[in-house]
């Protein structure tokens, strides 16, 4: 996932609003009631949520990819970013608030995965702390069978991505990369689950975690807040 891509990724989000994410983190972390407040972020990404977290909370960072491991500890130099997978990660202590956000969990592949995957996050959670969850596309908000492209312009190249979804949760995309010595083309595949709300739900009870939704926020897929019953 994001193997050829990875070192082009934070030019496709140049327009995300990373800053206004954390703040609103910020903010339900703050509601919590969590003092001393240490976090992790799972699929950290290259570290911008990081960034913005760092100057409030301790936090540390976690992604199976090792160029965005590498950029996100350029970014963060004076916090922990681990390489690892969440499906069976472990890290030698525990967490108040575990963040998994960007729709990471779309790449567990069924629902028996997912709650494998919760379980983990539980067992590095202390007792009142909270797993906050972004999630991906569900079957009735998946765009199937259409062309989505973005282009990339600067100084040093030009990027033209152009990707399709299938109706079973696959994308592939197609990169062109224009730079002074020539063009490069290259293809990267990822499959997704399409959780329904309910598949989700399902498996935070499973785990022993009470959900609550919120949707009123930056988050264009809303968030799950899960605390232990």
């Amino acid at each position: 996932m994001f193997i050829k891509s990875a070192k082009f990724y934070d030019d496709f989000k140049v327009n995300k609003n990373y800053k206004l994410e954390a703040e609103q983190l910020r903010k339900i972390i703050l509601n919590s009631n969590l003092k001393n407040c240490k976090i992790l972020e799972i699929a950290c990404g290259t570290g911008e949520h990081i960034k913005f977290l760092k100057n409030y909370f301790e936090i540390d960072g976690m992604d199976i990819n090792p160029t965005f491991v590498s950029i996100a500890k350029e970014k963060n130099p004076e916090c922990n970013i681990y390489q690892g997978d969440m499906r069976n990660f472990l890290i030698q202590k525990k967490f108040d608030v575990i963040l998994c956000l960007y729709g990471a969990i779309g790449y567990l592949v069924n629902t028996m995965e997912l709650i494998k995957v919760l379980g983990n996050f539980k067992n590095h959670l202390n007792d009142n702390g909270v797993i906050i969850i972004e999630p991906w596309f569900s079957p009735n908000n998946w765009l199937a069978n259409k062309i989505h492209n973005t282009v990339i312009e600067n100084e040093a190249m030009t990027i033209v991505r152009m990707g399709y979804g299938s109706p079973e949760g696959k994308i592939k995309f197609h990169y062109l990369v224009g730079k002074s010595n020539g063009i490069e083309h290259f293809i990267e595949e990822y499959e997704f689950a399409l959780f329904t709300d309910e598949n989700i739900r399902d498996a935070y009870t499973s785990i022993g975690l009470k959900s609550t939704f919120l949707s009123d926020l930056i988050f264009k897929k809303g968030i799950y807040i899960n605390n232990r019953n």
